[in-house]
Protein backbone atom coordinates (compact mmCIF):
# COMPACT_ATOMS: atom_id res chain seq x y z
CA UNK A 1 0.00 0.00 0.00
CA UNK A 2 1.33 3.46 -0.87
CA UNK A 3 2.42 5.49 2.15
CA UNK A 4 0.06 8.36 1.25
CA UNK A 5 -2.94 6.03 1.21
CA UNK A 6 -1.92 4.48 4.51
CA UNK A 7 -1.57 7.90 6.16
CA UNK A 8 -4.94 8.97 4.76
CA UNK A 9 -6.65 5.89 6.24
CA UNK A 10 -4.93 6.48 9.57
CA UNK A 11 -6.19 10.07 9.65
CA UNK A 12 -9.70 8.75 8.91
CA UNK A 13 -9.40 6.44 11.90
CA UNK A 14 -8.31 9.31 14.15
CA UNK A 15 -11.14 11.58 12.97
CA UNK A 16 -13.80 8.87 13.35
CA UNK A 17 -12.50 8.03 16.83
CA UNK A 18 -12.82 11.65 17.96
CA UNK A 19 -16.32 11.99 16.57
CA UNK A 20 -17.56 8.76 18.12
CA UNK A 21 -15.92 9.21 21.54
CA UNK A 22 -17.19 12.77 22.00
CA UNK A 23 -20.65 11.64 20.88
CA UNK A 24 -20.86 9.01 23.62
CA UNK A 25 -21.46 11.64 26.30
CA UNK A 26 -24.65 12.71 24.50
CA UNK A 27 -25.74 9.08 24.19
CA UNK A 28 -25.30 8.59 27.94
CA UNK A 29 -27.25 11.76 28.78
CA UNK A 30 -30.05 10.69 26.44
CA UNK A 31 -30.19 7.27 28.12
CA UNK A 32 -30.58 8.92 31.52
CA UNK A 33 -33.29 11.26 30.23
CA UNK A 34 -35.17 8.34 28.69
CA UNK A 35 -34.75 6.21 31.79
CA UNK A 36 -33.14 3.48 29.72
CA UNK A 37 -29.76 3.44 31.44
CA UNK A 38 -27.44 5.02 34.00
CA UNK A 39 -24.93 7.61 32.84
CA UNK A 40 -21.78 5.73 33.93
CA UNK A 41 -23.06 2.36 32.77
CA UNK A 42 -23.90 3.71 29.33
CA UNK A 43 -20.45 5.28 29.00
CA UNK A 44 -18.78 1.98 29.85
CA UNK A 45 -21.05 0.04 27.49
CA UNK A 46 -20.48 2.37 24.54
CA UNK A 47 -16.72 2.62 25.04
CA UNK A 48 -16.52 -1.14 25.47
CA UNK A 49 -18.30 -1.61 22.15
CA UNK A 50 -16.11 0.97 20.40
CA UNK A 51 -12.78 -0.67 21.26
CA UNK A 52 -13.24 -3.83 19.12
CA UNK A 53 -14.71 -1.74 16.29
CA UNK A 54 -11.62 0.48 16.11
CA UNK A 55 -9.34 -2.54 16.51
CA UNK A 56 -11.03 -4.38 13.63
CA UNK A 57 -10.48 -1.41 11.30
CA UNK A 58 -6.79 -1.28 12.27
CA UNK A 59 -6.35 -5.02 11.77
CA UNK A 60 -7.96 -4.77 8.33
CA UNK A 61 -5.57 -1.95 7.40
CA UNK A 62 -2.64 -4.02 8.70
CA UNK A 63 -3.76 -7.01 6.61
CA UNK A 64 -3.89 -4.83 3.50
CA UNK A 65 -0.42 -3.54 4.32
CA UNK A 66 0.78 -7.13 4.71
CA UNK A 67 -0.56 -8.02 1.26
CA UNK A 68 -2.85 -10.78 2.53
CA UNK A 69 -5.59 -12.28 0.38
CA UNK A 70 -8.47 -10.26 1.85
CA UNK A 71 -11.07 -12.72 0.55
CA UNK A 72 -9.72 -15.27 3.01
CA UNK A 73 -9.33 -12.97 6.00
CA UNK A 74 -12.05 -13.14 8.64
CA UNK A 75 -12.19 -10.76 11.60
CA UNK A 76 -14.70 -12.42 13.91
CA UNK A 77 -16.13 -10.55 16.93
CA UNK A 78 -16.97 -12.35 20.18
CA UNK A 79 -15.57 -15.76 19.28
CA UNK A 80 -15.96 -18.47 21.92
CA UNK A 81 -13.67 -21.46 22.37
CA UNK A 82 -14.66 -24.46 24.50
CA UNK A 83 -11.84 -25.65 26.76
CA UNK A 84 -12.18 -29.06 28.43
CA UNK A 85 -10.55 -30.29 31.62
CA UNK A 86 -7.73 -32.52 30.37
CA UNK A 87 -5.00 -32.26 33.02
CA UNK A 88 -5.37 -35.23 35.38
CA UNK A 89 -2.86 -33.65 37.79
CA UNK A 90 -5.71 -31.41 38.96
CA UNK A 91 -7.22 -34.41 40.72
CA UNK A 92 -4.16 -34.59 42.99
CA UNK A 93 -5.04 -31.31 44.73
CA UNK A 94 -8.75 -31.85 45.41
CA UNK A 95 -10.40 -34.10 47.99
CA UNK A 96 -11.46 -37.62 47.06
CA UNK A 97 -15.18 -36.83 46.77
CA UNK A 98 -14.50 -33.94 44.40
CA UNK A 99 -12.08 -36.04 42.35
CA UNK A 100 -14.66 -38.81 42.04
CA UNK A 101 -17.32 -36.32 40.94
CA UNK A 102 -14.99 -34.81 38.31
CA UNK A 103 -14.08 -38.21 36.89
CA UNK A 104 -17.71 -39.33 36.73
CA UNK A 105 -18.72 -36.12 34.95
CA UNK A 106 -15.59 -35.49 32.91
CA UNK A 107 -17.60 -34.83 29.73
CA UNK A 108 -19.21 -31.78 31.32
CA UNK A 109 -15.98 -30.38 32.75
CA UNK A 110 -15.39 -27.44 30.43
CA UNK A 111 -15.52 -23.68 30.23
CA UNK A 112 -15.74 -21.17 27.39
CA UNK A 113 -13.08 -18.58 26.62
CA UNK A 114 -14.07 -15.46 24.68
CA UNK A 115 -11.90 -13.60 22.18
CA UNK A 116 -13.15 -10.06 21.59
CA UNK A 117 -11.71 -10.47 18.10
CA UNK A 118 -10.58 -13.73 16.51
CA UNK A 119 -8.63 -13.51 13.26
CA UNK A 120 -8.95 -16.35 10.79
CA UNK A 121 -6.95 -16.76 7.58
CA UNK A 122 -7.94 -19.49 5.16
CA UNK A 123 -10.28 -20.71 7.93
CA UNK A 124 -7.37 -21.16 10.36
CA UNK A 125 -7.57 -19.37 13.71
CA UNK A 126 -4.31 -17.42 13.88
CA UNK A 127 -4.69 -14.59 16.42
CA UNK A 128 -6.85 -13.66 19.42
CA UNK A 129 -7.34 -10.07 20.60
CA UNK A 130 -8.65 -8.68 23.88
CA UNK A 131 -10.06 -5.15 23.37
CA UNK A 132 -10.39 -2.67 26.24
CA UNK A 133 -10.92 1.03 26.88
CA UNK A 134 -8.09 0.40 29.33
CA UNK A 135 -6.69 -2.67 31.07
CA UNK A 136 -5.80 -2.82 34.74
CA UNK A 137 -3.89 -5.39 36.81
CA UNK A 138 -6.92 -7.59 37.51
CA UNK A 139 -7.85 -7.70 33.83
CA UNK A 140 -4.34 -8.80 32.86
CA UNK A 141 -4.45 -11.64 35.39
CA UNK A 142 -7.65 -12.92 33.81
CA UNK A 143 -6.26 -12.38 30.29
CA UNK A 144 -3.12 -14.40 31.05
CA UNK A 145 -5.27 -17.34 32.17
CA UNK A 146 -7.64 -17.03 29.20
CA UNK A 147 -4.77 -17.05 26.70
CA UNK A 148 -3.16 -20.03 28.41
CA UNK A 149 -6.45 -21.95 28.27
CA UNK A 150 -6.83 -21.08 24.57
CA UNK A 151 -3.31 -22.36 23.95
CA UNK A 152 -4.42 -25.82 25.08
CA UNK A 153 -6.89 -25.90 22.19
CA UNK A 154 -5.00 -23.81 19.62
CA UNK A 155 -1.25 -24.19 20.29
CA UNK A 156 -0.24 -21.96 17.35
CA UNK A 157 -2.58 -19.02 18.00
CA UNK A 158 -0.92 -15.79 19.18
CA UNK A 159 -2.38 -13.12 21.45
CA UNK A 160 -2.59 -9.38 21.92
CA UNK A 161 -4.22 -6.76 24.12
CA UNK A 162 -5.60 -3.69 22.34
CA UNK A 163 -6.42 -0.74 24.59
CA UNK A 164 -7.23 2.93 24.17
CA UNK A 165 -5.49 4.04 27.39
CA UNK A 166 -3.01 2.29 29.64
CA UNK A 167 -4.20 1.54 33.16
CA UNK A 168 -1.20 -0.71 33.79
CA UNK A 169 2.10 -0.03 35.45
CA UNK A 170 4.90 0.01 32.92
CA UNK A 171 5.67 2.00 29.80
CA UNK A 172 2.77 1.18 27.45
CA UNK A 173 1.64 4.84 27.47
CA UNK A 174 4.95 6.09 26.06
CA UNK A 175 6.06 6.53 22.43
CA UNK A 176 8.47 3.61 22.20
CA UNK A 177 9.28 1.07 19.51
CA UNK A 178 9.99 -1.53 22.21
CA UNK A 179 8.16 -1.81 25.53
CA UNK A 180 9.71 -3.19 28.68
CA UNK A 181 6.14 -3.91 29.71
CA UNK A 182 4.17 -4.28 32.93
CA UNK A 183 5.49 -6.11 36.01
CA UNK A 184 1.96 -7.36 36.72
CA UNK A 185 1.54 -8.80 33.22
CA UNK A 186 5.01 -10.37 33.15
CA UNK A 187 4.36 -12.00 36.53
CA UNK A 188 0.90 -13.27 35.56
CA UNK A 189 2.24 -14.78 32.33
CA UNK A 190 5.03 -16.52 34.23
CA UNK A 191 2.45 -18.30 36.41
CA UNK A 192 0.36 -19.93 33.67
CA UNK A 193 0.92 -23.16 31.76
CA UNK A 194 1.28 -23.50 28.83
CA UNK A 195 3.35 -20.33 28.50
CA UNK A 196 2.04 -17.60 26.21
CA UNK A 197 3.08 -14.12 25.14
CA UNK A 198 0.73 -11.16 24.84
CA UNK A 199 1.62 -8.20 22.63
CA UNK A 200 0.17 -4.92 23.96
CA UNK A 201 -0.99 -2.05 21.75
CA UNK A 202 -2.08 1.33 23.17
CA UNK A 203 -3.50 4.19 21.09
CA UNK A 204 -3.53 7.20 23.45
CA UNK A 205 -0.75 9.14 25.13
CA UNK A 206 -0.34 9.38 28.91
CA UNK A 207 -1.63 7.00 31.54
CA UNK A 208 -5.33 6.75 32.32
CA UNK A 209 -6.43 9.10 35.08
CA UNK A 210 -9.41 8.00 37.14
CA UNK A 211 -12.29 10.50 36.98
CA UNK A 212 -11.06 12.05 33.73
CA UNK A 213 -13.00 10.20 31.07
CA UNK A 214 -11.93 10.88 27.48
CA UNK A 215 -15.64 11.08 26.61
CA UNK A 216 -15.66 14.54 28.24
CA UNK A 217 -14.53 17.23 25.81
CA UNK A 218 -12.08 18.76 28.28
CA UNK A 219 -10.43 15.39 28.90
CA UNK A 220 -10.48 14.00 25.36
CA UNK A 221 -7.21 12.61 24.04
CA UNK A 222 -6.69 12.13 20.29
CA UNK A 223 -5.17 8.95 18.92
CA UNK A 224 -1.39 9.30 18.82
CA UNK A 225 -0.19 9.02 15.23
CA UNK A 226 3.02 7.37 16.48
CA UNK A 227 1.07 4.78 18.47
CA UNK A 228 -1.44 4.20 15.66
CA UNK A 229 1.35 3.58 13.16
CA UNK A 230 3.11 1.30 15.64
CA UNK A 231 -0.15 -0.63 16.14
CA UNK A 232 -0.74 -1.03 12.40
CA UNK A 233 2.84 -2.18 11.89
CA UNK A 234 2.60 -4.45 14.93
CA UNK A 235 -0.47 -6.24 13.65
CA UNK A 236 1.08 -6.40 10.19
CA UNK A 237 4.09 -8.22 11.67
CA UNK A 238 1.86 -10.55 13.69
CA UNK A 239 -0.18 -11.48 10.62
CA UNK A 240 2.88 -12.07 8.48
CA UNK A 241 4.50 -14.26 11.14
CA UNK A 242 1.33 -16.29 11.54
CA UNK A 243 0.60 -16.88 7.86
CA UNK A 244 4.18 -18.02 7.36
CA UNK A 245 3.90 -20.70 10.03
CA UNK A 246 4.17 -24.26 8.78
CA UNK A 247 0.61 -25.17 9.79
CA UNK A 248 -0.84 -22.95 7.02
CA UNK A 249 -1.12 -24.09 3.41
CA UNK A 250 0.51 -21.16 1.72
CA UNK A 251 0.22 -22.67 -1.73
CA UNK A 252 -3.40 -21.52 -1.97
CA UNK A 253 -2.47 -17.87 -1.57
Amino acid sequence: MKQELKLSKMEEIRAAFKQQVLGINSIALAAVAAGSGAYGGTLRKEMGALAPQVCAVIVYLAAEEAGLDMKHLKIVPKHFTTVYLTDANYLDVVNNDTAEYVVENIGSMYTKVESDIAIFYYDTFIHSIECKKYADKTMTHRLALDCSMLARVYPTVTYSLFQFESGLMGDYHRDLEFYEGSPALHTALSCVTPKVNIDVFTLLDHKRVAGKSITNKGCFKPISMFKLNRTVEGYKDILLRQVDRKHLVLGCR
